[in-house]
């Protein structure tokens, strides 16, 4: 009985001071709860950063369109060099002179040329299209990052709801 009485003497004392540590512990337990946090979300963000670094952003000098555009712009010179070759080939006579001998040379060199821009051509698409597999990749591993930081703080929030009930 005498416990009971004690308990009872001073109830508003006891209240006050309850409600007093009860607020000094809500406050400590939500800063040790954002410190935790804050490192969670530091610790994504260094997972992050290592992924990107696996697959850097490509950064290109020349988009696609410009290119393309160089290309057709070659294939059309291409295409008017070989009319005027034909042309200049119709308009002489069937006599070799000095001049013809190094039309010939240049025919050949200009072939050469020619060969060499539609293996350029073709390496530039590829790498044209090896970039769109890049940015691809690039753009899924981001997502992924971002969906395994969603997943993350989903968890942490999840934890500190359910510390929060407990």
């Amino acid at each position: 009985m005498n416990v009971k009485e004690n308990h009872w003497s001073q109830p508003m004392s006891s209240f006050k001071t309850f409600e007093k540590h009860k607020e000094e512990i809500n406050t400590k337990m939500e800063e040790k709860e954002k410190s935790t946090f804050a490192e969670q979300i530091k610790a994504i963000d260094n997972e992050l950063n290592r992924l990107q670094g696996i697959v850097p952003h490509v950064e290109m000098k020349i988009t696609r369109s410009e290119m393309v555009k160089q290309l057709e712009e070659a294939r059309q010179t291409i295409e008017d060099i070989r009319r005027s070759e034909t042309k200049n080939n119709e308009l002489q006579s069937n006599r070799l002179t000095k001049s013809e001998v190094t039309l010939n040379k240049s025919k050949r060199d200009f072939e050469k040329y020619t060969r060499s821009l539609e293996k350029n051509s073709e390496e530039l698409n590829s790498i044209a299209i090896g970039l769109e597999e890049l940015e691809g990749k690039n753009s899924v591993m981001v997502a992924e990052t971002e969906a395994m930081r969603e997943r993350k703080l989903l968890k942490v929030v999840g934890m500190n709801v359910l510390n929060l009930k407990n």
